[in-house]
């Protein structure tokens, strides 16, 4: 697949169902190609660098999210996940969705929760893949983001850009992949917000 790369970022950026991507790209939607794909594309393995910055960082973030009344958060990725959406006030449905609520997807990526162990990835309302772990779950649901070229749903615009910003240091110095829509700032207020209450909480020492 690596050595097709090339012919697959035309057909991508020359299509915009993935249905038609599947149809002549049908490997490109098995994990290790998505996520080898993803990390031609962005120069690093997007798996690694999440799992390196939970480690790192998740425990300060559950933390947080419990001095502000969030309970239930783990560093567990979906847990940890759910748990930002919720202090952004955000909408879990965009990205995470349980069986039994899946009667309508979103268009954009998201993960759909089955029973345990399993979660299915969905984009343009169409089951891409099947998984095994949380980890790779959401991993694989953000790097749909940037290999199908898919803006940020306003819904859950905050949470991913927390996501690019602080756990993968995506930090663009103008732009956004959020969707238009008002006026546009190159780091919302509300997370700047956010990760300077979340830094203070870190380093309540700091002078």
């Amino acid at each position: 697949m690596s050595v097709t790369y090339c012919a697959q970022r035309i057909t991508i950026n020359s299509e915009e169902n993935v249905i038609k991507v599947m149809e002549e790209w049908p490997y490109l939607f098995h994990t290790t190609h998505l996520l080898d794909h993803t990390e031609k594309l962005m120069g690093f393995p997007v798996q690694t660098k999440f799992l390196d910055q939970i480690q790192e960082t998740g425990k300060v973030i559950t933390e947080f999210l419990g001095s502000k009344g969030i309970t239930g958060v783990t560093t567990d990725p979906l847990k940890l996940l759910q748990g930002v959406v919720k202090y952004l006030t955000e909408e879990q449905k965009v990205l995470l969705i349980n069986e039994e609520d899946a009667l309508e997807l979103p268009s954009t990526p998201c993960i759909v929760v089955m029973d345990e162990g399993r979660y299915n990835i969905s984009v343009d309302e169409v089951t891409v893949s099947i998984v095994g772990c949380p980890l790779v779950a959401v991993s694989y649901m953000f790097s749909l983001y940037y290999v199908l070229n898919i803006k940020y749903p306003k819904g859950a615009a905050l949470t991913l850009e927390f996501r690019q910003r602080c756990l993968l240091g995506i930090n663009p110095e103008r732009g956004t992949k959020a969707e238009k829509g008002g006026k546009q700032y190159n780091v919302p207020p509300k997370l700047l917000r956010f990760l300077s209450d979340l830094n203070d909480f870190s380093n309540p020492w700091k002078i």
